[in-house]
């Protein structure tokens, strides 16, 4: 299935479109763990559920594309990422 769709991918940006192609399991634990969190500070520093990532981490759940897009951002501009919520209205 991961064949497929880098080959539609593969069609679609010889057509002069971009894609995001995202992985389909990215590591919750491992973005976790790199930065040195326990689950509690990481759903607290990122606004997540704790449940919701222990389910994740615990394989009982995958997170939506959203979230693993959000992931990636994380393990790629932690600091970023933490800094745009703090500064966040409401």
């Amino acid at each position: 299935m991961l064949d497929d769709a880098r080959a539609l991918g593969e069609e679609l940006l010889a057509a002069g479109l971009r894609v995001a192609v995202m992985e389909p399991d990215e590591d919750v634990r491992a973005v976790r763990e790199s930065l040195g969190l326990t689950r509690g500070e990481f759903a607290i520093r990122y606004g997540l559920e704790v449940d919701a990532l222990e389910a994740w981490e615990d394989g009982r759940d995958e997170p939506s594309r959203a979230v693993r897009s959000y992931l990636k951002v994380i393990r790629r501009l932690p600091s970023e990422a933490s800094a745009a919520l703090e500064s966040a209205p409401g």
